[in-house]
């Protein structure tokens, strides 16, 4: 569980560093779910909406269902505590892959709305 919980940390170490300077992380890695929504809430109509939508709900859904997929065989390595730091980390991962991808559309739409008005 350590090897793969330091791989992510790896792999997503810009996206924490970002989201632990917003204030919506902490050093432990909880988020601060209050403020992410409040900073959310600041943002242009069209760009708050895909993030606090129904298709973020379905993106989170569906990648940890890819995730979840991807190893059932596993499962029986490792203990219940283990198990849920791994879903932990999985929900975390979906949430920052479907926060990153949405983000980058609406903004590009947004942007693209307001040059064409």
């Amino acid at each position: 569980v350590t090897e793969i919980m330091d791989m992510a940390a790896e792999e997503y170490a810009g996206e924490m560093c970002v989201f632990t300077e917003l204030g919506w992380m902490d050093n432990d890695m909880v988020s601060d779910d209050d403020l992410i929504m409040a900073d959310i809430a600041t943002l242009p109509s069209e760009i708050a909406e895909a993030l606090t939508g129904d298709g973020y709900d379905e993106c989170v859904a569906k990648a940890e269902e890819k995730m979840a997929s991807m190893a059932p065989q596993c499962d029986e390595k490792y203990t219940e505590e283990e198990i849920a730091q791994l879903e932990e980390l999985a929900n975390a991962v979906a949430h920052t892959e479907c926060f990153m991808a949405i983000f980058k559309k609406s903004c590009g739409s947004y942007i693209m709305n307001s040059l064409a008005s």
